[in-house]
């Protein structure tokens, strides 16, 4: 039985054809920027714990605990003049309070970072692909940033989390370098959830006396967790 050459190209090219747009549309859904949760509309709530030391004010561990609530709002032009998402910030003091507005950030992705501008600051927050070899830096695009400023990286990809009785599918977990000394305390972590964005966040900058962690000069540290999520 013969066989049409015409016919056998055809069938390879297609093949070829068909391998190469998955090859590309995987490629592309690769870099999991969903991680990020710029969808309009959706908000996260937080509890938020805050303490803000300095031995040398009227009250040294000066401690807020307060809920957050983060909404992606309407496409707007960040300080860049780049098109980005409003990344809206309201606080309430109490369980039976008011949301107020406190802040108007702006939020978006640009190739490989899920970029935040908070108070005029551009801040890299994420670094694309999610892939256990991807670092970046918070502060790359902050002039009067360190040079040795330490990296973030992953240390678990595409895993279910439970943060305060939640479950979450998908998530991402990420580090930054500790810089722990005598006179430093610096430790930052924070998990992201699929299609939400941040639902946990640990971070502490202190300055302290003998390597002792209880004995704080000066510095900050910051909690959120995660209490619930949704559509406005």
């Amino acid at each position: 039985m013969r066989i049409n050459t015409i016919h056998i190209i055809s069938f390879f090219a297609l093949i070829f054809f068909t391998f190469s747009c998955t090859k590309k549309n995987t490629s592309s859904s690769s870099h999991h920027y969903e991680y990020f949760g710029l969808t309009h509309g959706r908000y996260v709530d937080y509890e938020v714990f805050e303490v803000v030391h300095d031995i040398n004010a009227a009250n040294a561990h000066d401690t807020s605990i307060y809920q957050l609530r983060t909404v992606i709002g309407d496409t707007i032009l960040d300080n860049a003049g780049r098109n980005a998402m409003e990344f809206k910030r309201y606080r309430k003091d109490s369980t039976n309070g008011a949301w107020y507005l406190i802040d108007v950030w702006s939020a978006r992705i640009d190739d490989n970072r899920g970029e935040i501008v908070e108070e005029n600051q551009r801040k890299v927050k994420l670094g694309f692909p999610v892939h256990l070899q991807t670092t970046w830096k918070e502060n790359s695009f902050n002039s009067n940033a360190s040079s040795n400023e330490p990296e973030f990286y992953f240390t678990n990809i595409h895993v279910e989390s439970t943060i305060n009785s939640l479950d979450f599918d998908s998530t991402i977990h990420l580090e930054k370098e500790s810089n722990l000394s005598f006179v430093n305390y610096e430790v930052h972590n924070e998990i992201y959830a699929k299609n939400i964005g941040l639902v946990s966040k640990y971070y502490k900058d202190l300055s302290i006396n003998l390597g002792d962690t209880l004995n704080i000069k000066s510095g900050n540290e910051l909690i959120y967790t995660c209490i619930g999520y949704g559509f406005e």
